[in-house]
């Protein structure tokens, strides 16, 4: 079924979607036949409906989740741009996921991979990926355990940087004037919240950061939300979860990562600026325009936010990026 924005929850996936990734399941394993699916649990969250799945594949157990995305929303342009935006990234993900598949075998990194999608109905099977998110993990930056948890970080900085490589194979994600209206909201923001020194200092760095990016290049289709929640440790193995496939600068999903790790209670102070350099060894291209505007940017963006727990180290960050040359 088409969802439209007042579509109500689903209360079981999609018969058919679930036949298309036991097919899937099953060219991918070489299976005499098709696995049968279990529904373990059903989540609402609050964009979304997730059904934990399991299948029994030559004796041992997989699982996967069935996600549909909601819509319902009360402002009715806002819903119908969201509808469109997930069918966008659900269609982006079908063409990109086999190109991502083959990198990350390459770095020994894992992600949810699509077993099947209805760009129409906002649905999707994936996948699971062992592992703790990373906030949950924290016991990798303890005393004694260090290398261990910075080698992890720099893992996740070069899957964010193959990501981003993939999803550059589809094209441009948008031109020059789009990424001025994506700024527009900010600076409007900033100039309403933050003082007339600090502004002026911000509306003379970012369009010098801005005619510096080569478009052409650094638009692109990546991760977007590579939250602690969304990076998932396993040993010293290494998955990302939850690609949103929408566009992106490049650098925009580690600097997202990287100004999580300066400000998480989990990451010990003493280790903050260790554990961002190791995730950016990773990424490897951290010196570019891009890296830095997208730095700045999510740094403005929680700088601006009242009563944000973050909004004080950003303040911070902010006044240091604003006093010198690199993020």
């Amino acid at each position: 079924m088409r969802p439209t924005r007042t579509s109500g929850r689903p209360l079981a996936p999609d018969a058919r979607l679930l036949e298309q990734a036991a097919r899937t399941l099953a060219e991918r394993r070489g299976l005499p036949a098709l696995p049968d699916w279990t529904v373990l649990q059903r989540q609402e969250r609050r964009r979304s409906t997730l059904f934990r799945l399991s299948a029994v594949c030559a004796g041992v157990d997989v699982h996967a989740w069935a996600k549909v995305d909601a819509v319902d929303d009360g402002d009715a342009a806002a819903a119908e741009r969201r509808l469109a935006r997930f069918r966008e990234s659900l269609l982006c993900e079908l063409r990109v996921a086999p190109v991502l598949e083959d990198r990350f075998c390459h770095l020994g990194v894992g992600f949810d991979v699509p077993l099947a999608i209805d760009p129409e109905a906002l649905a999707a099977v994936r996948l699971e990926v062992a592992g703790r998110p990373l906030g949950r993990a924290a016991t990798y930056l303890r005393p004694g355990r260090q290398k261990r948890g910075l080698d992890l970080l720099a893992r996740v900085g070069a899957a964010l940087r193959a990501a981003e490589d993939a999803g550059a194979t589809l094209g441009p994600s948008f031109d020059r004037p789009a990424l001025h209206r994506r700024l527009d909201p900010y600076l409007q923001q900033a100039r309403e919240r933050l003082d007339v020194g600090v502004m002026a200092m911000l509306e003379d760095r970012i369009p010098s950061l801005v005619s510096a990016i080569d478009i052409e290049v650094a638009a692109v289709h990546a991760h977007g939300d590579p939250s602690p929640t969304n990076v998932l440790a396993n040993g010293t193995q290494v998955g990302l979860i939850d690609f949103s496939w929408r566009p992106y600068l490049a650098g925009e999903s580690v600097a997202h990562l990287a100004a999580r790790l300066s400000c998480e209670p989990w990451v010990p102070d003493r280790w903050r600026r260790k554990a961002r350099d190791a995730l950016l060894s990773g990424y490897g291209r951290a010196n570019v325009p891009s890296w830095h505007l997208s730095y700045l940017v999510r740094v403005l963006r929680w700088a601006v936010k009242p009563d944000s727990p973050t909004s004080r180290w950003a303040r911070d960050e902010l006044d240091r990026l604003l006093a010198t040359s690199t993020a």
